[in-house]
């Protein structure tokens, strides 16, 4: 897996950003609830982009940042999309970046690299759960996200929470997303909490990659 950050340059980027309030858009009340359109098989339209989705990227997007990325996307509207990187892991232990919250200390946890839009100021939160803190919003079965300080402690509160914190996030104006689709940057596949919380993100990318194309290619090859 490429890691583009090393320690010290997150806990430059980090240490002092503590929370964006916020980060985690209001829904639109007019699109579909996250993730739940049907999306039997990973796809390269635009048509198919909704929150909840994981954007993979394609063998032909060279950026140093998103090239071998699986992205979730937190939300997508007329305003633009803004997701997470799920397969990025720092070296940096999250209790060194967030040192106010105590509790940090007596868990194993280490900061992701979400992208490279608000590494200053954003940190989010994905949390794995079906009864999350106040102020979550649900992003696919099981997952849901947060930028409040509060859920944190709520997390850190309950012994074996499953979250994952953030730093930055990757976003896109509006058709930005839908230009790189048509370029064939990424496939689109239907996200789930399994594969986004996963335990071995170096080989997330390769998988879900090879089922892609496995799946294009059998579907060209039907009569």
């Amino acid at each position: 897996m490429r890691r583009h950050h090393t320690v010290a340059i997150t806990l430059a980027l980090a240490c002092a950003a503590g929370f964006a309030t916020g980060a985690v858009p209001d829904a639109d009340p007019r699109r579909r609830p996250p993730g739940r359109g049907a999306l039997p098989l990973p796809s390269q339209s635009p048509g198919d982009l909704d929150s909840g989705r994981l954007l993979v990227a394609s063998r032909n997007l060279a950026s140093p940042i998103f090239g071998e990325s699986v992205i979730l996307l937190l939300e997508h509207g007329e305003a633009g999309a803004m997701g997470v990187i799920v397969n990025r892991p720092t070296d940096a232990p999250l209790s060194e970046l967030l040192p106010s919250f105590e509790a940090l200390g007596r868990r194993p946890d280490r900061a992701w690299f979400g992208g490279p839009v608000g590494l200053g100021s954003a940190f989010l939160l994905l949390i794995r759960t079906r009864s999350p803190p106040d102020g979550a919003r649900e992003i696919i079965d099981g997952v849901h996200a947060s930028g409040e300080p509060d859920a944190l402690r709520a997390l850190l509160a309950v012994e074996g929470s499953i979250f994952r914190g953030y730093i930055g996030y990757a976003g896109w104006g509006p058709s930005q997303l839908e230009g790189e689709m048509a370029r064939r940057d990424w496939w689109v596949m239907r996200g789930d909490a399994a594969t986004t919380f996963t335990d071995d993100p170096a080989r997330l990318w390769s998988e879900l990659i090879t089922h892609c194309e496995g799946v294009q290619t059998r579907y060209r090859a039907e009569p």
